[in-house]
């Protein structure tokens, strides 16, 4: 009897669900229009260099977030949506123009994009949305990056569109970055960084202090990667 109980625990617990947090949220919570919040499954992996399964974590990523629990005052209260996986079997220039695309619409409509990947790579199509909403506007935006490396090579392994190559290409779009926690880096990414002017600070930095403070001049806009 007990082993009965146990397997089908275990079967309910394996179903795939499709949206995040869906047994927390009410219908409306997870309806497009009332949503402030927005999740991007984009489930990309043309680039990685070392461990595989970049593909699978949006899935997996929602299909655990229906194990957690909804608590009072928590993003919940404004809505949870989410979209359908973006295509990642097109081309790199497909998939930044759809991913683009979907950000600045949800942009528009002055709600919050949250993107799931997938590899970093994919973090140029969702910063080119954020760059097309503040182009026409007296604000703009930063980029804070959380990192175990640096992803400012002009190409790797032969390709510009690498997971190691997205910050740079960013950089490029003129976007103010800050990074933290960085540990691993080439000696071209330490002299691109220098030259660049791109703020940092290391877990050496924050144990010595931990009171960091973003430059006076760093935009209040902020998107996080």
């Amino acid at each position: 009897m007990i082993s009965k109980i146990l397997k089908k625990e275990i079967k309910m617990i394996n179903i795939k669900k499709k949206k995040f947090l869906e047994e927390e949220l009410s219908a409306r919570e997870k309806s497009f229009n009332f949503s402030k919040f927005h999740i991007l499954p984009i489930p990309l992996e043309k680039t990685v260099s070392y461990g595989k399964g970049t593909s699978k974590a949006p899935e997996i990523i929602i299909n655990a977030s229906n194990q957690l629990e909804r608590n009072e005052n928590s993003p919940c209260d404004f809505g949870i949506h989410t979209h359908n996986a973006i295509d990642c079997s097109l081309n790199f220039k497909s998939i930044f123009q759809n991913i683009e695309n979907l950000v600045f619409d949800i942009l528009k409509k002055n709600k919050i994009p949250v993107s799931i990947g997938g590899e970093h790579s994919l973090t140029f199509g969702v910063i080119k949305g954020f760059k097309k909403k503040y182009e026409n506007s007296n604000e703009d935006f930063g980029i804070i990056q959380f990192d175990a490396h640096a992803d400012l090579r002009k190409a790797y392994n032969k390709s510009t569109n690498s997971h190691a190559t997205v910050m740079y290409k960013i950089h490029k779009e003129n976007i103010p970055i800050f990074q933290f926690g960085v540990r691993a880096q080439s000696d071209e990414e330490i002299k691109l960084r220098n030259k660049l002017n791109i703020g940092y600070k290391t877990i050496d930095d924050y144990r010595k202090n931990p009171n960091i403070k973003l430059p006076k001049n760093f935009p209040k806009n902020i998107y996080i990667t």
